[in-house]
């Protein structure tokens, strides 16, 4: 970076020798994302190692920076390490070959199709709510991992017999760790022959040759191909004059979209459990809710319009903790942003977490409070940026992602009572990851037809070593 793009901007507080903001970045993101936007400035610094990145302190510059992709495109540290996992997916891919990939894909998400998609998502919640046990403990993390990697399965890719979601579950959990631990460090750390570096790029390998062999193999079917997320990936709309995309494009694509749904949804949902069990009233409602609408039945898009109040809590949710809760944008050329001149290369970090956050736009902008979104419509637009906004906003985000976590919460209320254990410790914390996802959260259930004590202490478990790096889980 040339002297333009640090005149006038200072720097977030307590910057450390060699490494700048890495490890607090690392160690406590959202105390740090806090901190650099109380000094009042719109663009404020951050030194990670010898490099520095500009945060978008301010909503209406952040607004301008999304709806601007020909200067600020994809790019920066956390596109980069996305990109590992999904390669030129529709996600993460440049500037370039985003318009002519968002057209291809946007009748997938059309309306009619979102809500098949939504049908078939609701059958795999179903199957793991209902397996459930009354009293279980619920590691929540894992757990909403689960359930979003099967709505998703059976939501794009009709529960694809291929797709073995005990591999996919394991391997992206420990590329979700190996994320964590790439964001605030040295590359070149990432290049050492250590057991973690083994596992993380074992897990990508096996992952994305898991998702390449489900494509093969549909691709070679003789059978009807059920219509769903692969099959429109596979017959891709050529009207504009695009050329149909090859099988890398598709697998980058599939993996994006079993991916990001999954790491979305289970993220949102850790914590609005996290949030309904402290909120006992909020309980009380969601149930009541669930049991007149429902009536029994397994929650589907058929409910979503008597689902008021369930969308009001996943609103507010989505508010308090989005998903993506950082993001990065490079600038593609020179270029004036607040009133400051920055360079072409220039990194540039946004945060839902922190616009979201901002008392000038929400009364008590910390308060946990369903009931600011009566009308489900924010005030300004700038103020909500939950899936981005601008020409890169998510594709799925508001008629995928949103009503897929309507359908999941109406789905727990109804069935069970989530509640805190009691050796667990609050508030609870997150870690610098690609999502923003609620460390350490256990919560026991009980079923809603045979209450009783919920005062469970936390079971003991040994800490992971070296020679028990990794964990099974059976979906």
């Amino acid at each position: 970076m040339t002297a333009h793009t640090s005149i006038g901007i200072p720097y977030a507080p307590q910057p450390r020798p060699l490494v700048g903001h890495a490890l607090r970045l690392r160690r406590d993101p959202l105390r740090l994302l806090q901190q650099a936007s109380r000094s009042g400035d719109n663009l404020v610094r951050l030194r990670i190692g010898s490099k520095d990145m500009l945060l978008i302190c301010d909503a209406q510059l952040t607004w301008e920076v999304l709806h601007n992709d020909t200067v600020y495109d994809k790019g920066g540290p956390l596109i980069e390490l996305v990109r590992e996992l999904v390669g030129d997916g529709l996600a993460t891919c440049p500037r370039t070959r985003h318009r002519a990939y968002r057209r291809q894909l946007q009748p997938v998400f059309a309306p009619d199709h979102a809500y098949d998609y939504l049908a078939k998502a609701s059958v795999g919640i179903q199957h793991v709510v209902s397996n459930w046990r009354h009293g279980q403990i619920l590691d929540i993390p894992v757990e909403m991992r689960r359930l979003a990697l099967h709505a998703a399965v059976h939501g794009l890719f009709s529960a694809e017999p291929t797709l073995d979601l005990d591999s996919i579950a394991q391997d992206l959990t420990t590329i979700l760790v190996g994320f964590a631990q790439r964001v605030a460090r040295p590359p070149l750390l990432d290049h050492l022959p250590t057991p973690s570096n083994h596992r993380y790029t074992a897990a990508l390998a096996r992952f994305r040759d898991t998702v390449a062999r489900t494509v093969r193999a549909r691709r070679q079917s003789h059978h009807e191909a059920p219509d769903d997320l692969l099959a429109a990936l596979l017959s891709t709309d050529t009207s504009h004059g695009s050329a149909p995309l090859n099988d890398r494009q598709i697998l980058d694509h599939a993996v994006t979209f079993i991916t990001a749904p999954t790491a979305t949804v289970a993220s949102v949902m850790g914590w609005a459990l996290h949030l309904v069990a402290t909120h006992p009233h909020v309980a009380e409602r969601l149930a009541a809710e669930a049991h007149a609408n429902l009536q029994g039945n397994a929650a589907g898009p058929e409910h979503l319009p008597q689902l008021t109040f369930t969308a009001q809590v996943i609103t507010e949710v989505l508010r308090l903790y989005p998903s993506v809760w950082l993001m990065t944008r490079i600038a593609t050329a020179d270029t004036y942003l607040g009133g400051h001149l920055l360079d072409a290369g220039t990194v540039l970090a946004y945060s839902p977490y922190l616009i979201h956050r901002n008392p000038d736009l929400y009364p008590d902008p910390h308060r946990f409070e369903p009931g600011r979104w009566t009308s489900l419509t924010p005030t300004p637009r700038h103020a909500y940026i939950p899936y981005g906004a601008g020409p890169r906003q998510c594709i799925a985000g508001q008629s995928f992602a949103t009503n897929q976590m309507i359908i999941c919460l109406a789905s727990v209320a109804q069935a069970w009572n989530v509640h805190p254990i009691a050796a667990a410790a609050l508030p609870l914390r997150s870690r610098a990851a690609a999502n923003l996802t609620p460390r350490g959260l256990h919560l026991q259930l009980t079923s809603q037809s045979h209450p009783m004590e919920h005062t469970a202490q936390l079971p003991n478990r040994p800490r992971p070593t070296a020679q028990h790096p990794r964990r099974t889980w059976h979906i």
